[in-house]
């Protein structure tokens, strides 16, 4: 498993969260889902071998909101 940091635009409630966090978790491969409003990130872990960070992108663009980029999440 790999975990993925995404920098989302235009999130302005726990509505915009929900549905962010609805969209990915319904998507193959993708394990746990963490999407904050204040910090405008969603975290998310992924089976590589079943889900790609473009596929990320573009579930999260689908839903209305720009993707400015991502990068791997540091291992705690």
């Amino acid at each position: 498993m790999k975990t993925l940091m995404l920098e989302i635009r235009g999130m302005h409630c726990d509505g915009c969260v929900d549905q962010i966090t609805s969209r990915l978790h319904a998507m193959p491969g993708v394990g746990a889902v963490l999407v904050d409003l204040m910090s405008r990130t969603a975290e998310v872990e992924i089976d590589e071998r079943n889900c790609q960070a473009r596929a990320l992108v573009l579930c999260i663009q689908r839903t209305g909101f720009p993707v400015d980029g991502y990068r791997v999440a540091e291992s705690v």
